[in-house]
């Protein structure tokens, strides 16, 4: 029992309870992870899937995530996100995916296949991702994501769903993006006894979160009337609104019947 008491007194003396500490230590985490699956594609043959999105604060990011065989079942994991801090061309993104490949000694031969959204910049014969790799690797095949044109035939909404779905994204953002509006938001779901505790962030790569983002809101809709009380936000006065909260409501429906049939 004493031990028990003691530990976190001796984690702390020999590690450092500090943010930097804290930061370091999963920056190396995430340093080893990314390596050990660098290692893996160095090894085996991999389908790549690429894209690349925008995080909450404008930052355009390049995602590549692999998936290869392991012994007799298929694994995926994240290879590479990189910030594309100036363009996002084809050009620059191939270049970040070149400069990874050197660092890490992967050849392009264990490249099968790539598959991205139809977007210009990555599917180009000439100046997108498609025509850069098929330079340093003819024999790759290139596809299309199935999930993204189901995506892309769920983006002319009417204008009024459309502002509502840019709304609600804002509302997470707001709660989501801040690590004390997080936490806050987190223990007053706690108090409430609530189903969920957290919000889920909607991001443009994973095609199915749009759904599960609209639902989860939708089911916490009392916690953020709560939260808002004591946090002033532009768009607070929208869960007060019946014509809102039904739009909400659709969207979630509709969303989450896309990812049935996309699953």
């Amino acid at each position: 029992m004493i031990i028990m008491k003691c530990k976190g007194r001796l984690v702390g003396l020999f590690v450092g309870n500090s943010n930097e500490v804290v930061q370091s230590l999963n920056e190396k985490h995430l340093i080893g992870l990314f390596h050990d699956v660098a290692e893996v594609t160095a090894l085996v043959e991999v389908d790549w899937w690429v894209d690349e999105s925008t995080d909450v604060s404008d930052l355009s990011i390049s995602l590549v995530i692999v998936r290869y065989l392991n012994v007799n079942e298929l694994e995926e994991n994240l290879l590479l996100c990189y910030p594309l801090t100036k363009r996002c061309t084809g050009e620059d993104i191939f270049n970040a995916i070149q400069d990874y490949f050197c660092e890490n000694e992967i050849d392009w031969a264990k490249c099968c296949d790539v598959c991205t959204d139809g977007g210009k910049s990555m599917s180009g014969c000439y100046k997108g991702l498609r025509g850069r790799i098929k330079i340093v690797a003819p024999h790759v095949t290139w596809s299309l994501c199935c999930i993204h044109r189901q995506s892309l035939a769920a983006k002319p909404l009417p204008d009024s769903l459309k502002e509502v779905l840019n709304q609600s994204v804002k509302v997470v953002n707001f709660i989501k993006a801040n690590s004390t509006n997080t936490r806050l938001f987190k223990s007053l779901c706690g108090d409430m006894n609530s189903l969920h505790t957290t919000l889920l962030l909607h991001t443009e790569v994973r095609w199915l979160s749009r759904g599960n983002v609209l639902t989860r809101l939708f089911e916490l809709r009392h916690e953020v009337i709560m939260f808002f009380e004591d946090h002033t936000f532009t768009l607070s006065s929208k869960f007060y609104e019946s014509e809102w909260l039904q739009q909400l409501a659709y969207l979630s429906d509709i969303f989450s019947e896309l990812n049935k049939l996309n699953l």
